[in-house]
């Protein structure tokens, strides 16, 4: 059964991002004019994996001394809070960060879609680090 927590990522999973969004851009495949466009939209998406560090990061509901309260996300879960389309790989992603230590799991957590147990994460040290470093460079493009 889906808690409130799991119906709410639901609801915000099933709307697919326009083109026109903001937080869309260009691929490394698309070509130069698509890319020239890109660079002209004065609020230029972060990359994927910023957006998935920043949502890790601000799932700390509580100050950081007695890290009490840490959220612990699924790959889903993060990944529907960041609005990254399904089709984005956004599973490599996690899977990079966590590589790169930027999260670290701590249990498991339902996924909705499915009723299965999926590693659940919280943010490291370095992840807040690098999600700082990227609110910046964001806020820079503005």
């Amino acid at each position: 059964m889906m808690d409130l927590f799991s119906k709410t990522i639901m609801a915000g999973f099933k709307k697919k991002p326009r083109s026109s969004d903001p937080l869309m851009a260009a691929r490394a495949t698309d070509p130069k004019t698509s890319k020239d466009a890109a660079k002209m939209n004065p609020k230029a998406r972060m990359s994927q994996k910023d957006r998935l560090l920043i949502v890790f990061d601000d799932a700390l509901p509580v100050h950081h001394s007695g890290r009490l309260g840490d959220v612990a996300l699924n790959a889903f879960e993060a990944s529907a809070i960041a609005k990254l389309p399904p089709e984005s790989c956004w599973w490599k992603r996690v899977s990079d960060l966590k590589e790169e230590k930027c999260i670290q799991v701590i249990g498991t957590r339902e996924d909705p879609r499915t009723g299965a147990q999926r590693e659940a994460y919280i943010i490291t040290d370095e992840g807040r680090r690098r999600a700082r470093e990227a609110r910046e460079r964001h806020a820079n493009k503005k």
